[in-house]
């Protein structure tokens, strides 16, 4: 034995040895050649399918960022759609309400004037009626007449038709 320590053959030499087909290998060596030549092989294949797997996903990216995009724009149209319609309809309501507070104010407006006739109509009647004034009664706001020729009438709260059936009965009697 020599006293100098032996260097390892290098990998890649021990690799091209073992490729090469005119270096003499015995049973073992053309198994494991073949072995490295199927591994070689379907490194190779992964590699091919992994650049079109990569492209692919790109593409799909590319895709999914443009529909992505699309969708987001359409989401957009589809909200000022909405908003337009929204204040559209804000538009319609506010009309028709103010339209009704018109119609409701008009209506307060008349029904104020018909009751204030009203009231100063019973008041002629109560005062003008043919009773004395004696036997009228008008004390915190009443309007009644006691004569002893009618009925009692109450010129507030009784209805108009009432009130004209009790002095044309006591016409006639």
């Amino acid at each position: 034995m020599s006293d100098q320590a032996s260097q390892a053959t290098p990998h890649d030499t021990l690799m091209e040895r073992l490729m090469d087909s005119r270096v003499a290998k015995n049973e073992l060596g053309h198994a494991a050649a073949r072995e490295v030549e199927d591994l070689r092989e379907l490194i190779a294949e992964l590699e091919a399918d992994r650049d079109e797997w990569r492209n692919r996903a790109c593409e799909i990216m590319t895709g999914h960022d443009a529909l992505v995009e699309r969708t987001i724009k359409g989401q957009q149209r589809r909200i000022a759609e909405l908003e337009a319609e929204r204040d559209e309809l804000a538009d319609e309501w506010k009309s028709a309400i103010e339209s009704k507070a018109a119609a409701v104010n008009d209506w307060v407006d008349q029904r104020t004037k018909l009751e204030a006739e009203n009231k100063r109509m019973r008041e002629w009647m109560w005062v003008n009626h043919g009773c004395g004034v004696r036997s009228l009664y008008g004390d915190d706001g009443e309007m009644q007449c006691n004569n002893g020729k009618h009925r009692p009438i109450d010129f507030k709260r009784e209805s108009i038709t009432d009130i004209l059936a009790a002095l044309a009965d006591t016409e006639e009697t």
